[in-house]
């Protein structure tokens, strides 16, 4: 029988136990010109470190390797398990039916983008996590019925402060801001938070970049939640 569960937007939610985990959702970065991949980017459309490229929402492959779950704790949320860094991580293999039932729900995010902000692998690939903006109250009976047709696998809708239409406004306007100029890389959606990554270049990616940006501010300017991770270009501001 297929689960369907609902998940209610939570800002901070609690993180719980320890594990690791995988991602899979609509691809959208932006990157700076001429900029280099981010060191630590968000894991967007289930690639770990995938390359930020100009706004997309089309999907791609689910990893199906297990990922390095880095160093530090691993915590919970739900079925997914994050590192200390805020990265998704995963143990295990993806199944051609879970591929299927991803890709499904990938088309249905990429179609209605205002509603949708991502999805999610579970950390051992035994079910998806779908991203909803809290206000998408339509969108469960979709998600429903993409999940009736692959039964095996639990579906959970998720709702989150942001769709991958607001987050890719968003991304916009951090790439833009005059009081950041030549600081920022690149930027991403954090479908799990319905915020941003954005990468930060440092002189030392093992640096916290926390300690040239503000993050509450950046956030509090922005509108939605961000993550700020190191990238290794050296500084040009």
């Amino acid at each position: 029988m297929t689960k369907l569960s609902i998940r209610p937007a939570a800002a901070g939610r609690r993180r719980l136990g320890t594990a690791v985990l995988a991602l899979a959702a609509a691809a959208l970065s932006l990157s700076a010109c001429g900029a280099d991949p981010a060191a630590e980017t968000v894991a967007t459309a289930g690639t770990a470190g995938a390359e930020p490229t100009t706004a997309s929402a089309a999907p791609v492959d689910a990893p199906s390797e297990t990922a390095d779950a880095g160093t530090g704790a691993i915590t919970a949320d739900g079925c997914l398990l994050v590192n200390e860094r805020g990265d998704l991580v995963w143990d295990g293999a993806m199944t051609s039916e879970l591929q299927a039932l991803a890709d499904r729900l990938n088309e249905a995010v990429a179609a209605a983008p205002d509603q949708f902000t991502g999805t999610a692998l579970c950390a051992h690939y035994e079910g998806v996590v779908v991203f909803v903006k809290e206000d998408s109250t339509e969108v469960s009976e979709q998600v429903a019925a993409i999940a009736s047709a692959h039964s095996a696998f639990p579906v959970t809708v998720s709702a989150v402060g942001a769709s991958l239409t607001d987050l890719e406004a968003a991304m916009r306007t951090a790439m833009e801001l005059p009081g950041y100029a030549g600081m920022f890389s690149g930027a991403g959606p954090d479908p799990r938070t319905g915020g941003l990554v954005i990468s930060v270049r440092m002189q030392d990616v093992e640096a916290d970049p926390g300690e040239v940006v503000d993050a509450a501010a950046l956030a509090a300017e922005l509108g939605v939640p961000v993550r700020l991770t190191a990238t290794g270009e050296g500084s040009r501001y």
